[in-house]
């Protein structure tokens, strides 16, 4: 039987993937956050620009390189992942489906399982505190999970990610993170408990961990991140770049200046 504590998880996030005010009676209609067709460029240093698409087969130059996210992305929404040095790191192409209804969740129980590839979950902008109550678990493939700023797209648990293609973008995971499958992307995020990577071809850019970072896979990518506890990298062909110590003095939960430090290797 199914737990009280657990259906009202899986009705948070009934909420948040069909874009509805659970509780206040009204439906919060919304669009995709990324242009069909628009470009954003993911800096080292974790900031974001939006930068004009080339038409046709023209290109972009990243740091000497033509880069081609129309085409790559085939006219989708495309985030462009830099290195310290200006280059290209990673393309992130989104999809260009719809979030999932009331009523396609409703039906499952509110899970989104191995069923529900291509979904959406979109997290709102406001500074109203938890999104996603509980843990969130992705078994279904090309999911996407997408906050603007990870300061208020928030998920109270941990994740779990057991489906291929994932990408978590702008969002604060106040639990553990556990990548099982590969092509995870996860960018400028927050993750307050541990990563650990088993899958292969991981992206983690642009982000902040407080906890330890576990690499088991191969051909992780490591860029631009603030990493508070240790990195330990047992996996193989890891790149490592941009990415710093820190420490939490204040143990709130958001690292200012004064508590990031040195360079950080891969730990191999």
């Amino acid at each position: 039987m199914i737990s009280e504590q657990l259906k009202l998880v899986r009705w948070a996030t009934v909420c948040v993937l069909a874009g509805v005010g659970c509780g206040d009676g009204g439906a919060r209609s919304h669009t995709l956050p990324w242009e069909e067709g628009g470009t954003q460029v993911l800096e080292a240093d974790g900031s974001v620009r939006n930068v004009p698409t080339p038409a046709g087969s023209a290109c972009l130059d990243i740091a000497g390189e033509c880069v081609q996210a129309q085409l790559t992305c085939e006219g989708r929404g495309a985030e462009l992942v830099l290195g310290s040095s200006g280059e290209l790191v990673q393309t992130v192409c989104y999809p260009a489906g719809d979030t999932l209804t009331v009523e396609e969740i409703g039906a499952r129980g509110g899970d989104v399982d191995q069923t529900e590839n291509n979904a959406v979950i979109l997290l709102d902008n406001l500074d109203d505190g938890v999104d996603i109550a509980g843990d969130l678990s992705l078994d279904a493939n090309n999911v996407v999970v997408y906050g603007e700023n990870p300061a208020n797209a928030v998920i109270s648990g941990g994740l779990s990610v057991d489906g291929n293609n994932a990408i978590v973008r702008g969002v604060r995971i106040q639990g553990d993170v556990e990548i099982l499958k590969n092509n995870a992307v996860l960018l400028h995020c927050v993750i307050e408990g541990n990563l650990t990577i088993h899958g292969n071809n991981t992206v983690l850019a642009g982000c902040d961990v407080f906890g330890s970072i576990t690499v088991y896979g191969n051909n992780t990518k490591l860029v631009g991140n603030r990493i508070a506890g240790p990195l330990v990298n047992p996996g193989k062909n890891t790149e490592c770049d941009s990415n710093v110590a820190a420490v939490d003095a204040n143990e709130d939960r958001v690292l200012a200046a004064t508590e990031v430090g040195a360079a950080l290797s891969c730990g191999e």
